[in-house]
């Protein structure tokens, strides 16, 4: 029987066939020659050698000026094809926390991203976490996280994939994912490969490989060739998707000299490789670099002691003057936002005609006992300083002084204090 062939172009589907059946032992030249069971076990060599294809074996490839890491990833993993790699955008509604994926979805390839200004990624999470959230919280906002949840076919069509997000979305907002694709079989309708045509010699080598394994005899030819043209084809795709740019610099018009905090987490971004740009920072990435400012911050403003000196240095730009004014029988203020403790003694301001001594540092205790002996106003004579009750459990630890005896006016009161480098930004 002559089966009816399509056009054998080169690096397509019956091009394999052509190929493949060139160098079977006993098996007609021309493809259209083939029975039907010497065309299905040419098929399945194909498919054996497009899977070998699109995820080859961890190797030693060859990658001229290939860095350590790039080598370890040849060693641990598959190389991951560009070619393999697409987009696709998800609407997300109000009140529905699951959404269908595309049928070709294998896996997320980074965090989805959103359009919004901060927080703009979903951290990608287990499945199994965010499931039993949604079922015990039902906690609607703007979604944060995200999982892949299998959907099994139950042995009658392929399993798929659908998108779990949580909090429930409260309302539209469409977010855009990058996945790795699950290539589509062969077909006389869909007879071209992924990658294009300069990958089809690489592709052949991975078929042939496939052969003369099955084949038996322990010859290694075809594997050798595989070898070397997959690594041409690594090669060719590491070179193709290559980055000339450390990555895409955010808009920055201010002209000044002085280093901002951002301009700091831009550089930890470069040195870490995720880039200075925060609004590509994936959820981890932005984690790591706020945990290295926080420790960078904490070493910088503790320094150690220097070598010859017994004590650290103690910067003075951490210590700055503050004053309260005082009212009339008010005997509590609040202390800044980044106070840590007092440095050294408290001053009233001189009057016209008076010098005051320094107002003398107790213990909280002391002062609430003198309140509650005497609720005579004067000028304050002793403070001492206590923690606020916070707001709720997410307000930050803030401090008040309180004084003894209450105010019988208004008087400036002059401290110094010590920062707390946890709260700088």
């Amino acid at each position: 029987m002559v089966w009816p062939i399509a056009e054998a172009e080169y690096g397509n589907y019956h091009w394999l066939r052509k190929e493949v059946a060139a160098v079977m032992p006993d098996y007609p030249k021309d493809a259209s020659l083939l029975d039907y069971q010497q065309r299905s076990v040419i098929d399945s060599i194909i498919e054996g050698g497009l899977f070998r294809f699109y995820f080859p074996p961890p190797s030693e490839m060859t990658i001229p000026d290939a860095t350590e890491a790039q080598k370890e990833r040849l060693r641990r993993a598959p190389h991951s094809w560009s070619f393999l790699q697409l987009t696709t955008e998800v609407v997300l509604e109000s009140g529905k926390s699951e959404y269908d994926l595309p049928i070709d979805f294998g896996n997320f390839l980074g965090e989805p991203t959103t359009s919004r200004s901060n927080s703009n990624r979903l951290a990608i999470a287990q499945e199994t976490h965010l499931r039993q959230l949604i079922s015990s919280e039902s906690k609607t906002d703007n979604p944060q996280y995200c999982a892949k949840k299998i959907v099994s076919g139950e042995g009658i069509s392929r399993s798929r994939h659908s998108l779990l997000v949580y909090p429930i979305p409260s309302g539209a907002e469409t977010i855009t994912i990058q996945y790795a694709v699950v290539p589509p079989r062969l077909n006389d309708e869909y007879p071209w490969p992924l990658g294009g045509t300069e990958h089809a010699q690489a592709i052949l080598a991975c078929c042939l490989a496939v052969m003369e394994e099955r084949a038996g005899g322990g010859s290694q030819i075809y594997r050798q060739k595989m070898l070397e043209t997959l690594a041409s084809s690594v090669l060719l795709d590491v070179q193709s998707a290559a980055a000339t740019t450390e990555g895409v610099w955010p808009d920055d018009d201010d002209p000044s000299l002085l280093t901002s905090r951002g301009q700091i987490l831009k550089r930890i971004g470069i040195h870490i490789g995720a880039g200075p740009n925060a609004r590509v920072w994936t959820a981890s990435q932005n984690a790591k670099i706020k945990e290295i400012f926080k420790e960078g911050m904490r070493l910088a403003c503790n320094p150690p002691p220097i070598p010859g000196m017994k004590y650290p240095h103690q910067w003075g730009w951490l210590t700055p003057l503050a004053t309260i004014t005082t009212e009339a029988d008010v005997f509590a203020y609040e202390l800044p936002a980044d106070f840590a403790y007092i440095d050294g003694p408290m001053t009233l301001a001189p009057s016209d005609y008076m010098l005051y001594p320094p107002i003398d540092i107790v213990g909280e205790f002391q002062v609430r006992n003198l309140l509650q002996e005497s609720q005579a106003s004067s000028r304050p004579t002793k403070a001492a300083v206590r923690v606020k009750a916070p707001l709720d459990d997410n307000d930050a630890t803030r401090y008040e002084v309180i004084l003894w005896p209450l105010p019988d006016g208004v008087y400036e009161l002059q401290y110094r204090y010590r920062i707390n480098p946890e709260v700088l930004s």
